[in-house]
């Protein structure tokens, strides 16, 4: 009994220890809570989050800051639905990938309160990888949100990748998705993204 009960403390000490490297493993994003730069309180802004590449596959860019909701400090990012169908537009951050290794990337979401997403736009996580070369490897997925995302909570959205053999960086990215049916003017926020490599 008293085996069994060593056994029992053994493991809970062993998964507690791994869940404070995992708390405490290097976040690879930097703005990560997208407060630079810092916008006029209460108020929204055209301008992107420094240190993240924008991208549209052709429609006019609708990403941008706002100061009037947020899930951990001052500012978040909204992507603002397109009326174009099959649209698409993103962000995304760069960084070097060890093969083989875990990685876990993740956001917290939310449904604008006043103009939600409406119709068939999407969000998505995402995690490109690609070789020392450029060229793009393999591409991971999150689950998606749309309409039904909250518009009162912040919805935590995380996808967990094995980075591929050859493997020499990771492109972790957000993108929303217009989908067949798009309603032009909704709108989600993403806050407090973060990307580790897990032990």
């Amino acid at each position: 009994m008293k085996k069994l009960v060593m056994i029992f403390m053994l493991a809970g000490a062993i998964t507690a220890l791994c869940r404070i490297q995992v708390a405490m493993a290097e976040d690879l994003l930097t703005n990560a809570g997208f407060e630079k730069p810092a916008i006029d309180v209460g108020t929204e802004s055209d301008a992107h989050p420094d240190d993240w590449e924008v991208f549209t596959g052709g429609t006019p860019l609708g990403i941008g800051l706002t100061s009037v909701s947020a899930h951990g400090d001052k500012q978040s990012v909204r992507f603002v639905e397109q009326d174009a169908a099959n649209f698409f537009q993103g962000m995304y951050q760069d960084h070097s990938a060890t093969p083989g290794k875990t990685y876990k990337f993740g956001v917290f979401a939310e449904n604008d309160v006043v103009n939600p997403l409406k119709g068939s736009a999407t969000g998505q996580l995402s995690i490109e990888w690609q070789d020392g070369n450029g060229g793009e490897i393999r591409r991971d997925w999150s689950s998606t949100w749309g309409a039904s995302l909250s518009s009162t909570n912040w919805t935590k959205v995380e996808m967990t990748a094995v980075a591929p053999a050859n493997a020499a960086k990771a492109r972790f990215v957000i993108v929303e998705h217009g989908g067949d049916q798009p309603v032009a003017g909704g709108v989600f926020l993403v806050d407090d993204a973060a990307a580790v490599q897990l032990p």
